[in-house]
């Protein structure tokens, strides 16, 4: 039977991460990272953006810009899940859900 340690503080993950150098290849992730998170946001902002000036513009009403928000939001879902399983043909593991 093992015995219990205390752990080393040279153990700690996070102080191990913090000494290492920060390489190009980190900045490079960060760079796709920032942008698929600019690009995700932007999508939102934009499409309530264009449909609260077309409510007021084409006087639509409230149950119909829910309807084309509901398809918009579908259509990122949808286009999400497609990338996804294209990954899985080339030996990817299938994601969980």
């Amino acid at each position: 039977m093992q015995s219990l340690r205390r752990p080393n503080p040279s153990d700690d993950v996070g102080a191990r991460l913090d000494r290492l150098p920060v390489f190009r290849f980190h900045l490079v992730l960060l760079g796709i990272a920032a942008a698929s998170l600019l690009f995700d946001g932007l999508d939102g902002v934009v499409m309530t953006f264009v449909l609260s000036n077309l409510r007021t513009v084409w006087q639509i009403d409230v149950a119909t810009i829910g309807v084309v928000s509901a398809i918009g939001f579908g259509g990122t879902s949808w286009a999400r899940r497609r990338a996804g399983s294209s990954r899985t043909g080339s030996g990817a593991r299938r994601p969980c859900c």
